[in-house]
Protein backbone atom coordinates (compact mmCIF):
# COMPACT_ATOMS: atom_id res chain seq x y z
CA UNK A 1 0.00 0.00 0.00
CA UNK A 2 3.10 2.22 0.14
CA UNK A 3 3.50 4.86 2.80
CA UNK A 4 0.42 4.87 5.01
CA UNK A 5 -1.03 8.26 5.92
CA UNK A 6 -4.29 9.48 7.45
CA UNK A 7 -5.56 10.34 3.99
CA UNK A 8 -4.75 6.90 2.58
CA UNK A 9 -6.53 5.06 5.41
CA UNK A 10 -9.47 7.44 5.70
CA UNK A 11 -11.47 5.94 2.83
CA UNK A 12 -10.57 2.30 3.53
CA UNK A 13 -13.09 -0.16 5.01
CA UNK A 14 -12.50 -0.97 8.68
CA UNK A 15 -11.44 -4.57 7.98
CA UNK A 16 -8.81 -3.33 5.50
CA UNK A 17 -7.48 -0.91 8.15
CA UNK A 18 -7.07 -3.74 10.64
CA UNK A 19 -5.29 -5.83 7.99
CA UNK A 20 -2.83 -2.99 7.40
CA UNK A 21 -2.05 -2.91 11.12
CA UNK A 22 -1.61 -6.67 11.20
CA UNK A 23 0.76 -6.61 8.19
CA UNK A 24 2.88 -3.97 9.90
CA UNK A 25 3.63 -6.42 12.75
CA UNK A 26 4.97 -3.61 14.96
CA UNK A 27 2.94 -0.58 13.84
CA UNK A 28 4.30 2.86 14.56
CA UNK A 29 2.46 5.39 16.67
CA UNK A 30 1.82 7.41 13.49
CA UNK A 31 0.21 4.41 11.79
CA UNK A 32 -1.88 3.66 14.86
CA UNK A 33 -3.00 7.29 15.00
CA UNK A 34 -4.05 7.18 11.34
CA UNK A 35 -5.96 3.94 11.98
CA UNK A 36 -7.74 5.37 15.05
CA UNK A 37 -8.69 8.51 13.11
CA UNK A 38 -10.08 6.47 10.20
CA UNK A 39 -12.02 4.10 12.47
CA UNK A 40 -13.44 7.04 14.39
CA UNK A 41 -14.75 8.64 11.18
CA UNK A 42 -16.57 5.37 10.47
CA UNK A 43 -18.03 5.44 14.01
CA UNK A 44 -16.27 2.13 14.79
CA UNK A 45 -15.62 3.15 18.39
CA UNK A 46 -15.83 -0.45 19.64
CA UNK A 47 -12.98 -1.36 17.29
CA UNK A 48 -10.91 1.56 18.64
CA UNK A 49 -11.39 0.33 22.20
CA UNK A 50 -10.35 -3.19 21.16
CA UNK A 51 -7.30 -1.79 19.35
CA UNK A 52 -6.14 0.05 22.49
CA UNK A 53 -6.60 -3.14 24.48
CA UNK A 54 -4.42 -5.06 21.99
CA UNK A 55 -1.76 -2.36 22.24
CA UNK A 56 -1.73 -2.76 26.01
CA UNK A 57 -1.31 -6.52 25.71
CA UNK A 58 1.54 -6.01 23.21
CA UNK A 59 3.15 -3.52 25.64
CA UNK A 60 2.99 -0.77 23.03
CA UNK A 61 3.07 2.66 24.68
CA UNK A 62 0.49 5.12 23.34
CA UNK A 63 1.33 8.79 23.59
CA UNK A 64 -1.14 11.52 24.55
CA UNK A 65 -1.74 12.45 20.88
CA UNK A 66 -2.84 8.91 20.06
CA UNK A 67 -4.97 8.66 23.20
CA UNK A 68 -6.68 12.00 22.42
CA UNK A 69 -7.46 10.72 18.92
CA UNK A 70 -8.92 7.55 20.46
CA UNK A 71 -10.97 9.62 22.91
CA UNK A 72 -12.35 11.67 20.03
CA UNK A 73 -13.28 8.45 18.20
CA UNK A 74 -15.24 6.86 21.06
CA UNK A 75 -17.51 9.91 21.57
CA UNK A 76 -20.10 8.16 19.40
CA UNK A 77 -20.40 5.49 22.09
CA UNK A 78 -21.67 8.00 24.66
CA UNK A 79 -20.12 9.92 27.52
CA UNK A 80 -19.83 6.82 29.73
CA UNK A 81 -17.57 5.13 27.17
CA UNK A 82 -15.49 8.30 26.79
CA UNK A 83 -15.19 8.64 30.56
CA UNK A 84 -14.11 4.99 30.87
CA UNK A 85 -11.37 5.55 28.30
CA UNK A 86 -10.23 8.64 30.20
CA UNK A 87 -9.94 6.55 33.38
CA UNK A 88 -7.94 3.99 31.41
CA UNK A 89 -5.61 6.78 30.31
CA UNK A 90 -5.09 7.72 33.96
CA UNK A 91 -4.14 4.11 34.77
CA UNK A 92 -1.56 4.17 31.97
CA UNK A 93 0.07 7.16 33.61
CA UNK A 94 -0.76 9.51 30.72
CA UNK A 95 -1.14 13.14 31.70
CA UNK A 96 -4.25 14.64 30.07
CA UNK A 97 -3.81 17.95 28.32
CA UNK A 98 -6.26 20.67 27.29
CA UNK A 99 -7.23 18.69 24.18
CA UNK A 100 -8.06 15.68 26.35
CA UNK A 101 -10.39 17.61 28.62
CA UNK A 102 -11.97 19.55 25.73
CA UNK A 103 -12.63 16.34 23.80
CA UNK A 104 -14.15 14.65 26.83
CA UNK A 105 -16.30 17.69 27.64
CA UNK A 106 -17.52 17.92 24.05
CA UNK A 107 -18.36 14.20 23.98
CA UNK A 108 -20.24 14.42 27.26
CA UNK A 109 -22.30 17.40 26.06
CA UNK A 110 -23.36 15.57 22.90
CA UNK A 111 -24.53 12.64 25.04
CA UNK A 112 -26.40 14.80 27.60
CA UNK A 113 -23.68 14.30 30.22
CA UNK A 114 -23.36 18.02 30.88
CA UNK A 115 -22.60 17.56 34.60
CA UNK A 116 -19.53 15.46 33.76
CA UNK A 117 -18.60 18.04 31.12
CA UNK A 118 -18.69 20.76 33.77
CA UNK A 119 -16.32 18.73 35.94
CA UNK A 120 -13.96 18.53 32.95
CA UNK A 121 -13.99 22.31 32.80
CA UNK A 122 -13.15 22.43 36.52
CA UNK A 123 -10.22 20.08 35.90
CA UNK A 124 -8.80 22.62 33.44
CA UNK A 125 -8.31 25.05 36.33
CA UNK A 126 -5.38 22.90 37.56
CA UNK A 127 -1.78 24.12 37.35
CA UNK A 128 -0.08 23.74 33.95
CA UNK A 129 -3.50 23.64 32.25
CA UNK A 130 -5.35 26.61 30.87
CA UNK A 131 -8.94 26.45 29.60
CA UNK A 132 -9.56 27.88 26.17
CA UNK A 133 -12.60 29.55 24.66
CA UNK A 134 -13.35 26.21 22.99
CA UNK A 135 -13.46 24.59 26.45
CA UNK A 136 -16.17 26.94 27.67
CA UNK A 137 -18.00 26.82 24.35
CA UNK A 138 -18.21 23.02 24.40
CA UNK A 139 -19.74 22.93 27.89
CA UNK A 140 -22.05 25.91 27.27
CA UNK A 141 -23.56 24.41 24.15
CA UNK A 142 -25.71 21.75 25.77
CA UNK A 143 -26.38 22.39 29.44
CA UNK A 144 -29.23 24.19 31.20
CA UNK A 145 -29.44 27.84 30.23
CA UNK A 146 -28.56 29.10 33.71
CA UNK A 147 -25.38 27.00 33.66
CA UNK A 148 -24.48 28.30 30.20
CA UNK A 149 -24.88 31.94 31.26
CA UNK A 150 -22.87 31.30 34.44
CA UNK A 151 -20.08 29.67 32.43
CA UNK A 152 -20.02 32.68 30.14
CA UNK A 153 -19.42 34.90 33.19
CA UNK A 154 -16.72 32.54 34.50
CA UNK A 155 -14.97 32.70 31.14
CA UNK A 156 -14.83 36.49 31.30
CA UNK A 157 -13.45 36.36 34.86
CA UNK A 158 -10.81 33.88 33.64
CA UNK A 159 -9.45 36.58 31.37
CA UNK A 160 -10.68 34.91 28.19
CA UNK A 161 -12.37 36.92 25.47
CA UNK A 162 -15.42 35.13 24.12
CA UNK A 163 -15.54 34.71 20.40
CA UNK A 164 -18.54 34.45 18.13
CA UNK A 165 -18.68 30.64 18.39
CA UNK A 166 -18.75 30.52 22.19
CA UNK A 167 -21.32 33.33 22.35
CA UNK A 168 -23.49 31.62 19.78
CA UNK A 169 -23.31 28.45 21.90
CA UNK A 170 -24.71 30.34 24.89
CA UNK A 171 -27.29 32.08 22.68
CA UNK A 172 -28.40 28.72 21.30
CA UNK A 173 -28.97 27.25 24.75
CA UNK A 174 -30.88 30.30 26.00
CA UNK A 175 -32.94 30.33 22.80
CA UNK A 176 -33.94 26.69 23.22
CA UNK A 177 -35.47 27.63 26.58
CA UNK A 178 -37.13 30.80 25.30
CA UNK A 179 -34.93 33.10 27.43
CA UNK A 180 -35.30 36.03 25.07
CA UNK A 181 -34.20 38.77 27.51
CA UNK A 182 -30.96 36.92 28.24
CA UNK A 183 -30.41 36.43 24.52
CA UNK A 184 -30.74 40.16 23.94
CA UNK A 185 -28.20 40.83 26.72
CA UNK A 186 -25.82 38.24 25.30
CA UNK A 187 -26.16 39.76 21.83
CA UNK A 188 -25.24 43.14 23.33
CA UNK A 189 -22.10 41.64 24.93
CA UNK A 190 -21.16 40.03 21.63
CA UNK A 191 -21.34 43.37 19.79
CA UNK A 192 -18.72 44.83 22.13
CA UNK A 193 -16.27 42.08 21.15
CA UNK A 194 -16.97 41.02 17.59
CA UNK A 195 -19.51 41.22 14.78
CA UNK A 196 -22.55 38.95 15.32
CA UNK A 197 -23.45 36.68 12.43
CA UNK A 198 -26.78 35.37 11.15
CA UNK A 199 -26.66 32.52 13.72
CA UNK A 200 -26.47 35.08 16.52
CA UNK A 201 -29.49 37.00 15.28
CA UNK A 202 -31.41 33.80 14.48
CA UNK A 203 -30.90 32.56 18.05
CA UNK A 204 -32.29 35.78 19.53
CA UNK A 205 -35.21 35.70 17.10
CA UNK A 206 -35.91 32.06 17.98
CA UNK A 207 -35.90 32.87 21.71
CA UNK A 208 -38.34 35.74 21.10
CA UNK A 209 -40.58 33.43 19.10
CA UNK A 210 -40.64 30.82 21.88
CA UNK A 211 -41.36 33.57 24.39
CA UNK A 212 -44.24 34.91 22.24
CA UNK A 213 -42.46 38.24 21.80
CA UNK A 214 -43.01 39.48 18.28
CA UNK A 215 -41.56 42.99 18.72
CA UNK A 216 -38.04 41.92 19.85
CA UNK A 217 -37.98 39.38 17.01
CA UNK A 218 -38.88 42.10 14.50
CA UNK A 219 -36.30 44.48 15.93
CA UNK A 220 -33.59 41.84 15.67
CA UNK A 221 -34.48 41.27 12.01
CA UNK A 222 -34.39 45.02 11.35
CA UNK A 223 -31.03 45.31 13.13
CA UNK A 224 -29.53 42.49 11.08
CA UNK A 225 -30.63 44.25 7.89
CA UNK A 226 -29.08 47.55 9.02
CA UNK A 227 -25.79 45.79 9.84
CA UNK A 228 -25.83 44.07 6.43
CA UNK A 229 -25.89 40.57 7.92
CA UNK A 230 -26.65 37.98 5.22
CA UNK A 231 -30.20 36.77 5.73
CA UNK A 232 -31.32 33.16 5.91
CA UNK A 233 -34.72 31.45 5.88
CA UNK A 234 -34.55 30.52 9.58
CA UNK A 235 -34.37 34.15 10.72
CA UNK A 236 -37.35 35.29 8.66
CA UNK A 237 -39.27 32.14 9.57
CA UNK A 238 -38.97 32.73 13.32
CA UNK A 239 -40.07 36.35 12.96
CA UNK A 240 -43.14 35.29 10.97
CA UNK A 241 -43.88 32.59 13.54
CA UNK A 242 -43.64 35.21 16.31
CA UNK A 243 -46.22 37.34 14.53
CA UNK A 244 -48.45 34.30 14.16
CA UNK A 245 -48.31 33.37 17.85
CA UNK A 246 -48.98 36.96 18.91
CA UNK A 247 -51.95 37.42 16.55
CA UNK A 248 -50.12 40.09 14.51
CA UNK A 249 -51.50 39.15 11.12
CA UNK A 250 -51.05 42.62 9.63
CA UNK A 251 -47.35 42.62 10.58
CA UNK A 252 -46.93 39.11 9.17
CA UNK A 253 -48.52 40.19 5.89
CA UNK A 254 -46.33 43.29 5.75
CA UNK A 255 -43.16 41.27 6.33
CA UNK A 256 -44.22 38.77 3.69
CA UNK A 257 -44.87 41.57 1.18
CA UNK A 258 -41.52 43.26 1.99
CA UNK A 259 -39.64 39.97 1.64
CA UNK A 260 -41.13 39.38 -1.80
CA UNK A 261 -40.25 42.91 -2.90
CA UNK A 262 -36.67 42.25 -1.82
CA UNK A 263 -36.72 39.01 -3.85
CA UNK A 264 -36.02 37.08 -0.68
CA UNK A 265 -36.87 33.41 -1.09
CA UNK A 266 -39.91 32.35 0.93
CA UNK A 267 -40.65 28.70 1.45
CA UNK A 268 -43.95 26.99 2.19
CA UNK A 269 -43.35 27.13 5.95
CA UNK A 270 -43.17 30.94 5.74
CA UNK A 271 -46.43 31.16 3.81
CA UNK A 272 -48.15 28.74 6.19
CA UNK A 273 -47.10 30.87 9.16
CA UNK A 274 -48.73 33.94 7.60
CA UNK A 275 -51.91 32.01 6.74
CA UNK A 276 -52.04 30.81 10.36
CA UNK A 277 -51.68 34.44 11.48
CA UNK A 278 -54.73 35.35 9.43
CA UNK A 279 -56.56 32.24 10.65
CA UNK A 280 -56.26 33.23 14.31
CA UNK A 281 -58.20 36.43 13.62
CA UNK A 282 -60.66 34.99 11.11
CA UNK A 283 -59.16 36.91 8.16
CA UNK A 284 -60.43 34.38 5.64
CA UNK A 285 -60.15 36.64 2.57
CA UNK A 286 -56.43 37.08 3.17
CA UNK A 287 -56.00 33.37 3.88
CA UNK A 288 -57.57 32.44 0.55
CA UNK A 289 -55.50 35.07 -1.26
CA UNK A 290 -52.33 33.65 0.29
CA UNK A 291 -53.20 30.20 -1.09
CA UNK A 292 -53.13 31.81 -4.53
CA UNK A 293 -49.84 33.56 -3.67
CA UNK A 294 -48.28 30.20 -2.82
CA UNK A 295 -49.13 28.85 -6.28
CA UNK A 296 -47.82 32.01 -7.95
CA UNK A 297 -44.54 31.48 -6.08
CA UNK A 298 -44.16 28.11 -7.81
CA UNK A 299 -44.90 26.29 -4.56
CA UNK A 300 -47.59 23.75 -3.83
CA UNK A 301 -49.87 24.24 -0.81
CA UNK A 302 -49.96 21.25 1.54
CA UNK A 303 -52.68 20.02 3.88
CA UNK A 304 -51.39 22.38 6.60
CA UNK A 305 -51.93 25.35 4.26
CA UNK A 306 -55.47 24.29 3.41
CA UNK A 307 -56.36 23.48 7.03
CA UNK A 308 -55.34 26.97 8.15
CA UNK A 309 -57.46 28.48 5.38
CA UNK A 310 -60.45 26.29 6.35
CA UNK A 311 -60.12 27.38 9.97
CA UNK A 312 -59.90 31.03 8.90
CA UNK A 313 -63.13 30.64 6.94
CA UNK A 314 -64.78 28.98 9.93
CA UNK A 315 -63.80 31.78 12.32
CA UNK A 316 -64.79 34.39 9.75
CA UNK A 317 -68.25 32.89 9.24
CA UNK A 318 -67.59 31.96 5.60
CA UNK A 319 -68.79 28.34 5.73
CA UNK A 320 -69.26 28.05 1.94
CA UNK A 321 -65.59 28.84 1.30
CA UNK A 322 -64.57 26.46 4.08
CA UNK A 323 -66.34 23.61 2.33
CA UNK A 324 -64.92 24.67 -1.03
CA UNK A 325 -61.35 24.61 0.33
CA UNK A 326 -61.99 21.11 1.67
CA UNK A 327 -63.01 20.01 -1.82
CA UNK A 328 -59.92 21.71 -3.26
CA UNK A 329 -57.70 19.45 -1.12
CA UNK A 330 -59.08 16.40 -2.91
CA UNK A 331 -58.81 18.12 -6.30
CA UNK A 332 -55.09 18.66 -5.66
CA UNK A 333 -54.63 14.91 -5.07
CA UNK A 334 -54.02 15.48 -1.37
CA UNK A 335 -55.66 13.56 1.44
CA UNK A 336 -57.65 15.69 3.90
CA UNK A 337 -57.09 14.80 7.55
CA UNK A 338 -59.31 15.07 10.60
CA UNK A 339 -58.47 18.75 11.03
CA UNK A 340 -59.63 19.43 7.46
CA UNK A 341 -63.01 17.77 7.95
CA UNK A 342 -63.54 19.09 11.48
CA UNK A 343 -62.91 22.67 10.40
CA UNK A 344 -65.43 22.44 7.56
CA UNK A 345 -68.01 20.64 9.75
CA UNK A 346 -67.69 23.30 12.45
CA UNK A 347 -67.92 26.09 9.86
CA UNK A 348 -71.15 24.66 8.44
CA UNK A 349 -72.52 24.17 11.98
CA UNK A 350 -71.76 27.79 12.87
CA UNK A 351 -73.52 28.80 9.69
CA UNK A 352 -76.58 26.77 10.84
CA UNK A 353 -76.16 24.44 7.88
CA UNK A 354 -76.80 21.22 9.77
CA UNK A 355 -77.45 19.17 6.61
CA UNK A 356 -74.06 20.15 5.18
CA UNK A 357 -72.35 19.43 8.51
CA UNK A 358 -73.82 15.96 8.72
CA UNK A 359 -72.91 15.21 5.11
CA UNK A 360 -69.31 16.16 5.84
CA UNK A 361 -69.38 14.16 9.07
CA UNK A 362 -70.49 11.02 7.23
CA UNK A 363 -67.86 11.68 4.55
CA UNK A 364 -65.19 11.86 7.26
CA UNK A 365 -66.51 8.67 8.87
CA UNK A 366 -66.12 6.94 5.50
CA UNK A 367 -62.53 8.11 5.00
CA UNK A 368 -61.17 8.43 8.55
CA UNK A 369 -62.02 7.59 12.12
CA UNK A 370 -63.88 10.65 13.47
CA UNK A 371 -62.50 12.06 16.71
CA UNK A 372 -64.09 13.95 19.59
CA UNK A 373 -63.94 17.25 17.71
CA UNK A 374 -65.79 15.75 14.72
CA UNK A 375 -68.54 14.28 16.91
CA UNK A 376 -68.83 17.53 18.83
CA UNK A 377 -69.20 19.56 15.64
CA UNK A 378 -71.82 17.13 14.30
CA UNK A 379 -73.88 17.28 17.51
CA UNK A 380 -73.60 21.08 17.49
CA UNK A 381 -74.95 21.08 13.94
CA UNK A 382 -77.91 18.96 15.10
CA UNK A 383 -78.49 21.43 17.92
CA UNK A 384 -78.60 24.33 15.45
CA UNK A 385 -81.19 22.45 13.41
CA UNK A 386 -83.16 21.25 16.43
CA UNK A 387 -82.56 17.64 15.36
CA UNK A 388 -82.51 16.05 18.80
CA UNK A 389 -82.99 12.52 17.44
CA UNK A 390 -79.94 12.82 15.15
CA UNK A 391 -77.92 14.30 18.04
CA UNK A 392 -78.73 11.27 20.22
CA UNK A 393 -77.89 8.92 17.35
CA UNK A 394 -74.48 10.56 16.88
CA UNK A 395 -73.82 10.31 20.62
CA UNK A 396 -74.55 6.57 20.54
CA UNK A 397 -72.21 6.24 17.56
CA UNK A 398 -69.45 7.99 19.51
CA UNK A 399 -69.93 5.75 22.55
CA UNK A 400 -69.84 2.66 20.30
CA UNK A 401 -66.44 3.86 19.02
CA UNK A 402 -65.21 4.36 22.61
CA UNK A 403 -64.87 8.10 22.12
CA UNK A 404 -64.42 9.79 25.50
CA UNK A 405 -67.14 12.44 25.41
CA UNK A 406 -66.85 15.73 27.27
CA UNK A 407 -69.34 18.24 28.65
CA UNK A 408 -69.27 20.34 25.46
CA UNK A 409 -70.69 17.48 23.36
CA UNK A 410 -73.30 16.59 26.00
CA UNK A 411 -74.31 20.24 26.38
CA UNK A 412 -74.95 20.51 22.64
CA UNK A 413 -77.08 17.34 22.75
CA UNK A 414 -79.04 18.58 25.80
CA UNK A 415 -79.61 21.90 24.04
CA UNK A 416 -80.84 20.01 20.94
CA UNK A 417 -83.38 18.15 23.14
CA UNK A 418 -84.40 21.46 24.72
CA UNK A 419 -85.06 23.01 21.31
CA UNK A 420 -86.99 19.92 20.30
CA UNK A 421 -89.13 20.04 23.44
CA UNK A 422 -87.78 16.67 24.68
CA UNK A 423 -87.21 17.33 28.36
CA UNK A 424 -87.10 13.62 29.37
CA UNK A 425 -84.23 13.10 26.92
CA UNK A 426 -82.42 16.15 28.31
CA UNK A 427 -82.65 14.70 31.84
CA UNK A 428 -81.47 11.32 30.54
CA UNK A 429 -78.37 12.93 29.03
CA UNK A 430 -77.66 14.75 32.29
CA UNK A 431 -77.84 11.40 34.08
CA UNK A 432 -75.52 9.85 31.49
CA UNK A 433 -72.96 12.56 32.21
CA UNK A 434 -73.05 11.56 35.87
CA UNK A 435 -72.66 7.85 35.03
CA UNK A 436 -69.71 8.58 32.72
CA UNK A 437 -68.12 10.87 35.34
CA UNK A 438 -68.37 13.82 32.96
CA UNK A 439 -68.66 16.91 35.15
CA UNK A 440 -71.79 18.87 34.33
CA UNK A 441 -71.29 22.62 33.96
CA UNK A 442 -73.73 25.44 34.55
CA UNK A 443 -74.48 25.34 30.81
CA UNK A 444 -75.56 21.70 31.22
CA UNK A 445 -77.99 22.53 34.05
CA UNK A 446 -79.31 25.66 32.32
CA UNK A 447 -80.10 23.71 29.15
CA UNK A 448 -81.82 20.93 31.13
CA UNK A 449 -83.81 23.46 33.19
CA UNK A 450 -84.86 25.25 30.01
CA UNK A 451 -86.00 21.92 28.56
CA UNK A 452 -88.09 21.17 31.66
CA UNK A 453 -89.67 24.61 31.35
CA UNK A 454 -91.20 23.42 28.04
CA UNK A 455 -93.74 20.93 29.32
CA UNK A 456 -91.87 19.33 32.20
CA UNK A 457 -92.98 19.40 35.85
CA UNK A 458 -92.08 22.64 37.55
CA UNK A 459 -90.49 20.87 40.52
CA UNK A 460 -87.87 19.25 38.25
CA UNK A 461 -86.56 22.72 37.43
CA UNK A 462 -86.19 23.47 41.12
CA UNK A 463 -84.53 20.08 41.69
CA UNK A 464 -82.01 20.81 38.93
CA UNK A 465 -81.39 24.22 40.48
CA UNK A 466 -80.69 22.52 43.80
CA UNK A 467 -78.26 20.08 42.08
CA UNK A 468 -76.43 22.98 40.48
CA UNK A 469 -75.98 24.63 43.87
CA UNK A 470 -74.84 21.30 45.36
CA UNK A 471 -72.20 21.14 42.59
CA UNK A 472 -70.85 24.52 43.76
CA UNK A 473 -71.92 26.24 40.56
CA UNK A 474 -72.80 29.94 40.69
CA UNK A 475 -76.19 30.57 39.00
CA UNK A 476 -76.42 33.25 36.32
CA UNK A 477 -79.38 35.20 34.99
CA UNK A 478 -80.54 32.28 32.83
CA UNK A 479 -80.57 29.96 35.84
CA UNK A 480 -82.55 32.37 38.00
CA UNK A 481 -84.92 33.12 35.12
CA UNK A 482 -85.72 29.40 34.83
CA UNK A 483 -86.36 29.23 38.59
CA UNK A 484 -88.69 32.24 38.46
CA UNK A 485 -90.56 30.67 35.55
CA UNK A 486 -90.93 27.37 37.45
CA UNK A 487 -92.25 29.14 40.53
CA UNK A 488 -94.69 31.09 38.38
CA UNK A 489 -96.09 27.78 37.08
CA UNK A 490 -96.51 26.42 40.60
CA UNK A 491 -98.18 27.33 43.86
CA UNK A 492 -94.84 28.08 45.59
CA UNK A 493 -95.26 30.99 47.97
CA UNK A 494 -93.12 34.08 47.65
CA UNK A 495 -91.42 33.28 50.93
CA UNK A 496 -90.35 29.86 49.62
CA UNK A 497 -89.00 31.43 46.45
CA UNK A 498 -87.02 33.93 48.55
CA UNK A 499 -85.48 30.99 50.39
CA UNK A 500 -84.30 29.51 47.09
CA UNK A 501 -82.71 32.75 46.06
CA UNK A 502 -81.07 33.08 49.45
CA UNK A 503 -79.46 29.66 48.94
CA UNK A 504 -78.10 30.84 45.59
Amino acid sequence: MGKVTKASLRDQPWDVILQVLQDAQVPSVALLGAAVDALGRQRRWQTVVELLHCMEEATLQANIVLLNAALNSVKAGGWLVALSLKMSMDLRGSQPDVITWNTLANGCMKSSGWEVATRCLTALQRPNLEPSVASFGAVSAGGPWRRSVALSDVMLHSGLHANRISNNAVLGVCASFGQWTLCLDQLGHLKHMTQPDVLSFSAVSSASEKGHQWLPALRVLHQSIIEAIPQDAALRSTVLSSCEKCHRWRMALSLLHTSRQEHFYLDLINFNAVISSCEKDGQWQWALQLLQEIRRSMLRPNVVSYNAAISACEKGGAWEYSVEVLKEIARQALRPDGTSFNGAISAAARGRQWQVSLELFHAEAGALKPDLVAFGAAVTACEAGGKWDLALSILEHAKAMNIELNDVVFNAAISACEKGGRWPMALMLLEQMNCLTVEASLISFNAAMSACAQGGPWYLTLALFDCALFSNLDPDEFTLSAVVDACARSAVAASDFSFLLFRA
